[in-house]
């Protein structure tokens, strides 16, 4: 919106497609690698509660 208050249609297009369109295409990748890593061990293990009633309930159905 900055860039469109600022700018010509032209130039205000020009200036996504080209420069700032890019650069958000980057730290795309970019999230998406540190997410990949942040996540990982997450990925790996099993999910664990404490929470005793749910634990409870989970064995029970089972069991049925």
């Amino acid at each position: 919106m900055v860039v469109l208050h600022l700018t010509d249609d032209d130039t205000a297009e020009a200036l996504l497609d080209e420069v700032i369109g890019s650069k958000i295409g980057e730290r795309w990748i970019e999230l998406e690698s540190k997410l990949c890593k942040l996540i990982t061990p997450y990925r790996q293990r099993h999910p664990i509660t404490y929470n005793y009633y749910f634990t409870e309930t989970i064995q029970n159905m089972r069991h049925r």
